[in-house]
């Protein structure tokens, strides 16, 4: 691959080598490869089952440690709200209202989530918010047609000069409306980490965030932070890392060619949530819980996933005490063979 003096200089900006670009490339090229899988992962057989009994011994394990462990909740949140409004993003660049109404091009595109979202459309959280600006941005809004109205407020949700969520990161987009306000689902898993990780009176979540919008996190932040303390009666802190230059993936064409922006330089595109490993790597503390930004829930769903959670924590520090224990033996040397067998019966079983 020949690569520009310009193309060269941007590569090592990111901390990429030249031959690492030109193995994406290749790979690309390559194609997906098939995997040839041997079974499912089923009950008794790579998946563990616990009974109420079990798993609430598990749970009074956890609460019984976790005030001697550092623990901290993991948050992948550098994703942007774009993949989410996609189908909006479609419907503002090829809806021509001389040509068919909404529900026309709905069906012409058979797009179920457009349907269930303009039928849904007042359940959202931010649309009092949606239509509010939509109002003060045209003064005669009420008095457009209905399929006006729903591309308008598409198009107020989505762009500066409305609410412009279309820029917003996934985290800060409302996801829930309450009685006295809207969360985001930043706020839900602040909330969420209340029920499972309080340790000495202190919750710790971590946010991989994208640099550009650690400003709004910020904002965010100290907009709901008293609110959250007098709610929760727990202290926060929360922290902020960013994701490696060095793992992003170039982005070529349908012929594989290195793809460029209208300056000419190289695309490159965040690596997956795969490329977060050294941003968890750099973490010190003792359990860390790990749940991706859009996986929150509503309050009554909130105790199952925290019984869950430390049962799952419960199960890691029993796993952890074993093998240490183990481990210890092993080390000392002059092992019974009936103590041998239960090791080599824990990691079939309990390792798999």
């Amino acid at each position: 691959m020949d690569f520009s003096n310009k193309d060269l200089s941007q590569i090592k900006e990111k901390g990429i080598k030249p031959e690492e670009v030109e193995q994406q490339i290749a790979i690309f090229k390559r194609g997906n490869v098939v995997v040839n899988i041997r079974e499912a992962a089923t009950l008794r057989n790579g998946i563990s089952s616990f009974s109420e009994e079990e798993k609430f011994q598990l749970i009074d394990l956890y609460d019984s440690r976790k005030d001697d462990l550092d623990i901290l909740k993991f948050v992948p949140a550098s994703g942007a709200a774009t993949r989410m409004f996609k189908a909006f993003y479609n419907l503002l660049q090829e809806y021509d209202p001389d040509r068919e109404s909404v529900e026309e091009y709905i069906d012409r595109k058979n797009n179920s989530k457009l349907e269930v979202f303009f039928g849904r459309l007042p359940s959202l959280p931010f649309y009092n918010d949606v239509v509010a600006k939509a109002r003060e941005n045209n003064p005669h809004f009420d008095d457009l047609s209905e399929d006006e109205q729903q591309v308008l407020l598409v198009r107020t949700m989505l762009t500066p000069g409305g609410l412009d969520l279309g820029d917003m990161p996934k985290g800060l987009v409302p996801f829930h409306k309450y009685e006295d306000h809207l969360a985001t689902a930043f706020e839900e898993h602040l909330v969420e980490s209340v029920d499972y990780l309080v340790s000495n009176g202190q919750v710790k979540v971590h946010f991989t965030v994208a640099q550009e919008h650690l400003k709004k996190f910020e904002e965010e932040y100290e907009q709901i932070k008293e609110r959250l303390q007098k709610d929760t009666g727990v202290e926060f802190e929360v922290s902020y890392s960013f994701q490696d230059p060095k793992t992003d993936t170039i982005a070529v064409d349908s012929n594989n060619e290195p793809f460029r922006d209208e300056e000419g330089k190289l695309f490159f595109r965040p690596g997956g949530h795969g490329a977060l490993i050294d941003n968890l790597n750099d973490r010190n503390e003792d359990l860390v819980f790990l749940k991706n930004i859009d996986n929150v829930v509503t309050p009554r769903h909130r105790k199952v996933v925290a019984e869950n959670k430390k049962m799952l924590a419960g199960k890691l520090l029993e796993l952890q005490e074993k093998t240490f224990n183990y481990l210890r033996k092993l080390e000392e040397g002059d092992v019974p063979d009936e103590e041998l067998d239960q090791m080599i019966t824990f990691l079939q079983k309990e390792l798999n």
